[in-house]
């Protein structure tokens, strides 16, 4: 009897492969076993991610069965996925049209949304790793607490990493994926999917800088941010970050979206401005929701709430505004909220340890009058800059008066 080929080897492996994974799914979703003992205990899903993956970048003409089995309504959705996750950023252009062709017609959210989180970048790390990084965003995915892996990187937020299309592998061409992103961002069905927008930005930048597919891209997103629904907060950082990559007209769509945002997002969108177009913010019709945004940041929050980083780089750039010091004054010692000038106080010390011209001598006004603010966490702040000052080997300014107030406000302070 003559030898099995060896492409019937290989397809009889990958429906054994995948028979498998729908029967540990099964498992897991029933409460039999939880994720985290079946990797300790059979080395299982990775064992067979890993397997399937040398098998279809062997032979390629057996995706057909992997997509077969991603389409089958019947298997547990958590096994299609980790079947999609096993294929992430192949190195074949194959298989990549094979993830395309899921994005173009998804067979559920969570398998189009796996295709791209496959895409997230992972620096320096080794291939088994990444892969249990990808298992980890099983609960982001349509799967139950019982795949929740301990020491969770992500918790139950949003993945920290970004995307990153910069180098891909000989003969592979991403514009598809683009393409098929693009696709998914004119459906309205598919507005929940969060990674579209980050994902077809980075691909935009890296892949496609000009030409009709940068064009169609600025439209949807423009769209989305206008629209104010589901995809906002994306789309609205998308046209502020990317700093006219989609066009001369990203400050226009960001100024004409304030229209209508609640206190919040209107922070949100001035301080992403601030962050990435700097002096732009100062210009109408941004300038003329600074009110809403102080108030908004001076309203009171739950104990030990973190500042957001769009609160503070809208505050930073009020604060170092020096054609108009009445921002700073406004913010740091006029302000009826302590949580505002709270706030500015922290923001103004972290400029002071960051800032290499820091403008010492404009503020140090500001701080000799914080020292007898009625807050106690203002008057610290303002103690910590101006320890920092006086740490310099040339003190900015005069040392003998900050030193002489420092003793009246501790000796108040016994």
């Amino acid at each position: 009897m003559g030898a099995v080929p060896v492409q019937d080897q290989d397809e009889t492996r990958v429906r054994t492969l995948l028979k498998e994974l729908s029967e540990l799914a099964g498992r897991i979703d029933a409460g039999k076993i939880k994720l985290p003992e079946a990797r300790q205990n059979e080395s299982q899903p990775d064992k067979n991610m890993g397997e399937l993956r040398d098998i279809l970048h062997k032979d390629r003409k057996l995706a057909i069965l992997v997509l077969e089995f991603i389409r089958t309504a019947k298997e547990p959705v958590a096994a299609r996925v980790i079947a999609v996750l096993a294929l992430a950023q192949p190195a074949h252009q194959d298989l990549i049209v094979m993830l395309c062709s899921i994005l173009d017609d998804p067979p559920n959210v969570h398998l189009a949304e796996a295709v791209m989180v496959g895409y997230l970048d992972h620096p320096n790390d080794k291939m088994d790793r990444w892969r249990k990084h990808l298992l980890e965003l099983l609960p982001h995915l349509g799967c139950s607490s019982n795949y929740q892996l301990p020491e969770n990187q992500f918790g139950m937020g949003e993945p920290r990493w970004d995307f990153s299309f910069a180098n891909p592998p000989k003969g592979i061409d991403y514009r598809p994926l683009l393409r098929s992103l693009l696709g998914l961002l004119e459906k309205d069905k598919y507005s929940s999917l969060r990674w579209r927008i980050p994902m077809a930005a980075r691909l935009v930048r890296e892949v496609s800088p000009m030409g009709p597919d940068r064009i169609r891209f600025a439209k949807l997103v423009a769209t989305v941010y206008l629209g104010g629904g589901e995809g906002w907060r994306v789309a609205m950082e998308a046209l502020a970050s990317s700093h006219g990559s989609y066009g001369p007209d990203q400050l226009e769509i960001l100024g004409r979206g304030l229209a209508g945002l609640d206190a919040a997002k209107t922070t949100d969108v001035l301080g992403e401005v601030a962050q990435n177009w700097g002096h732009e913010v100062f210009r109408p019709p941004f300038r003329d929701h600074f009110d809403d945004a102080i108030e908004y940041m001076g309203k009171p929050r739950t104990q030990n709430e973190p500042m957001r980083s769009t609160e503070w780089s809208i505050c930073a750039m009020l604060i170092r505004q020096s054609l108009d010091d009445r921002w700073a004054e406004r913010l740091l010692i006029k302000s009826p909220s302590a949580t505002l000038r709270r706030k500015a106080a922290g923001v103004l010390h972290s400029l002071g340890q960051t800032t290499d011209r820091f403008e010492w001598k404009r503020f140090s006004g500001f701080l000799e009058r914080m020292l007898s603010d009625a807050d106690p966490e203002v008057r610290r702040a303002a103690i910590g800059t101006l320890d920092q000052a006086l740490s310099r080997k040339e003190p900015p300014f005069d040392a003998a008066r900050v030193v002489e107030l420092r003793r009246k406000l501790d000796a108040s302070n016994r």
